[in-house]
């Protein structure tokens, strides 16, 4: 099956923003950098892990959605 969308490149930035949000956890054992300057509302790790399932949960469902037509 040809993929001919931006999921993956989405994912690749995700990975990215995980393995930056996570960096200075893992490091120093602090909160991370966005964790500091917004004052713990936003984890950056976090936030990114979202954005990484984000597009399975959207081919899911357009599949389930397509099986039904």
């Amino acid at each position: 099956m040809e993929k001919n969308n931006s999921f993956d490149f989405v994912k690749l930035i995700a990975a990215f923003l995980v393995i930056i949000g996570h960096a200075p956890v893992l490091a120093e054992g602090k909160t991370g950098y966005i964790g500091t300057i917004t004052n713990g509302q936003l984890d950056l790790g976090n936030f990114a892990v979202c954005i990484f399932f984000i597009p399975g949960i959207v081919t899911s469902l357009f599949s389930v959605v397509n099986n039904f037509q």
